[in-house]
This record gives structure tokens, C-alpha cells and sequence, in this order.
């Protein structure tokens, strides 16, 4: 049975807060209903968003109605790896790998059993406190495809959406 207690929090934050901090990122961790690991990420250099809107266009074909994320987007625990790209993928990838230390998953999905040590939700921003985006002075390349991404957003959808829309190239006008 799924269980994260105080004490394993304070136990993996050592190695979270040390994520965090190799990508410039700021966030908190917090323990909810006692087996689930919530990392709420909050603020930093790299455009996570941005970043997942792009991934999300290039999967698909056009005219096929995609997700837009604006102020905050979950992480997927089985699909980060297709849901980021670049820096920000390893940044994702290596703050999911720091959440899992000591973490199992024997769980039957054909007996519908689930047998994990604990859950892990991972939050860029959230619905009421959205992510920020900090200016990175020290890799102006990161900052040109952040920049590329968001004036794509932008021209795509006209930078009028809350949350996140789904949008298809049909309705979205000349």
C-alpha cells in the first residue's frame, strides 16, 4: 500500500531541493493524503511550458486538436520523457529520478493491482499560483528557444487562452 510519511519527505527533499537547484529552479514538496509526493515547482530559467507546448505540436499532425498549457501543466510520470525535450527533459527526468529514490511499483495492471511505495505529482505552477519564467543570463541559446517558443505560442493562438485550451488548426482563423 501506497505511503509517504513526514520523515521520508524530509529524507528525499536533500536530493530534490539538489535538482532544483542544478537547473536554477525554485519549487516546494509537500505530502498529501500520506502516499503522495507533491512537487510543486514554481519558478525558474528554464521554459518548461513553453517547452511542452512545442513538444505538443510537433507530435501532431495539423488540423489534430492539441492541449495548450499557459500558467501550469502536471507532469506525467510515464509520458515526461515524451512530453518535454532538451534541458528541460532532463531537468523533469532527473527530479522524477530524485522523487523515486527507494520508491517500487509491483503493481499487476491486469489484476488491477497497484503495490507502489508512493505516488509522485509533479506540478510546473499550479491553477491558482502560476509558473514563472525567470530571465537566464548564463545560456542566452536556452533563452533564444524559449523566446522561439513562446513568439510560436503566441503568433499560434494569439496569447488569449486561460489555463489550458485545446485548440485545432481549423478554428484558430487566418
Amino acid at each position: 500500500m501506497a505511503y509517504m510519511s513526514q520523515d521520508q519527505k524530509k529524507t528525499l527533499a536533500p536530493g530534490i531541493k539538489g535538482v532544483l537547484t542544478k537547473y536554477g529552479m525554485k519549487g516546494t514538496t509537500a505530502v498529501r493524503n500520506h502516499c503522495t509526493l507533491v512537487v510543486n515547482v514554481t519558478e525558474g530559467p528554464l521554459d518548461l511550458i513553453g517547452n511542452a507546448n512545442a513538444k505538443s505540436e510537433e507530435r501532431c499532425e495539423p488540423g489534430e486538436r492539441r492541449v495548450v498549457h499557459k500558467d501550469y501543466i502536471r507532469v506525467s510520470n510515464y509520458h515526461a520523457r515524451d512530453q518535454f525535450s532538451d534541458e528541460c527533459q532532463a531537468f523533469v527526468l532527473e527530479l522524477l529520478e530524485a522523487c523515486n529514490v527507494g520508491n517500487w511499483d509491483k503493481s499487476d495492471l491486469q489484476a488491477d493491482y497497484h503495490n507502489v511505495g508512493w505516488y509522485v505529482d509533479i506540478n510546473i505552477g499550479r491553477y491558482d499560483w502560476p509558473y514563472t519564467l525567470l530571465h537566464s543570463t548564463h545560456e542566452p541559446e536556452a533563452t533564444a528557444k524559449a523566446d522561439e517558443s513562446v513568439s510560436t505560442t503566441e503568433r499560434d493562438y494569439g496569447g488569449a487562452f486561460d489555463g489550458f485550451t485545446v485548440a485545432s488548426d481549423a478554428n484558430l482563423g487566418p
